[in-house]
C-alpha cells in the first residue's frame, strides 16, 4: 500500500468523518470512479468505431440476413 495525502472541503470532510474505515471506503469508491471513466472512455472508443465502420456493418449485416433466408 502507498500512503496518500489528500485535501478535502470541511462539509465533504464532516461527511466522511462518520465512516469508520476512511481508507477502505476512499479506495472503494476511487476503484468506483476509475471503473466508470473507463467504462465511459470504452463507450466514446466504440462508438467512434462504429461511426467510422458502420456502413460495413451494415452491409456485412445484409449479406448475413440474405444468407439465412
Amino acid at each position: 500500500m502507498v500512503r496518500v495525502n489528500i485535501m478535502l472541503d470541511e462539509e465533504l470532510y464532516k461527511e466522511l468523518s462518520t465512516i469508520k474505515n476512511k481508507s477502505e471506503f476512499i479506495r472503494s469508491a476511487v476503484r468506483e470512479k476509475l471503473r466508470i471513466i473507463k467504462e465511459e472512455n470504452l463507450k466514446k472508443v466504440l462508438k467512434e468505431g462504429y461511426k467510422k465502420e458502420g456502413k460495413n456493418l451494415k452491409d456485412w449485416e445484409s449479406i448475413v440476413a440474405d444468407a439465412w433466408d
